[in-house]
């Protein structure tokens, strides 16, 4: 299992304030639609993988997915991994100007891991935000690199400290180095992308459209 703790160098530049402003108004809605447990419908529109498509804000409806994803490959064997629940909210936004940016809200959430006879607790909790600069190549989207780190990540397993960053390409769907790049699908209001090259797992994470 790899353990990993990182040292944190000294925090990036901050979002501007019209930013910060989108991004709380992005988590009031996560939070007060129950994004992460996916209570909101779903268009049967065609997908569509233009960038006009992918632009806006999403919130995540399959947090198993998007927790399995932040895990260092090859840290656990994931058919071992079982999934107890999800608390607070994450999103990401798809800005016209090609940045992408992620903001968390005491997002953490569970699992039980088969160890032997037993099983051991696994929690994963992030809080803050991260941006970086996107690009779309027909169906795909690629992470360019990272504007701002500001984003906390801790994953705790059997009660011990697993890894401990907030450096969002250690650990973030898509920020994550070095699967940048993901296959993308979306209708007026479901987006689903698929990390490519990822090792042993290759789920969709799903998201829902909170602003357009």
């Amino acid at each position: 299992m790899t353990h990993r703790t990182s040292q944190v160098p000294k925090r990036q530049k901050a979002l501007k304030g019209c930013q910060y402003i989108i991004l709380i108004v992005t988590i009031i809605s996560l939070l007060s639609l129950g994004a992460c447990n996916g209570q909101a419908p779903y268009s049967n529109q065609p997908t569509a993988t233009s960038s006009v498509c992918l632009e806006g804000v999403w919130a995540i409806r399959t947090p198993e997915t998007f927790y399995k994803y932040s895990l260092p490959p090859g840290s656990f064997d994931l058919t071992t991994l079982t999934y107890k629940n999800s608390e607070g909210g994450i999103g990401y936004r798809f800005d016209s100007k090609g940045v992408l940016t992620i903001e968390a809200v005491g997002f953490s959430g569970k699992f039980d891991v088969k160890d032997g006879s037993g099983t051991l607790p696994l929690e994963i909790k992030m809080n803050g935000f991260a941006s970086g600069n996107y690009t779309i190549d027909g169906d795909t989207v690629h992470l360019d690199k990272v504007l701002a780190s500001e984003i906390d990540y801790l994953a705790t397993y059997a009660g011990e400290p697993m890894m401990n960053t907030n450096q969002v390409d250690e650990f973030a769907p898509l920020f994550l180095s070095p699967y940048t790049t993901a296959k993308f699908e979306c209708t007026s209001d479901k987006l689903t992308l698929k990390i490519l090259n990822f090792p042993d797992y290759q789920e969709k994470i799903e998201f829902q459209r909170l602003i357009q």
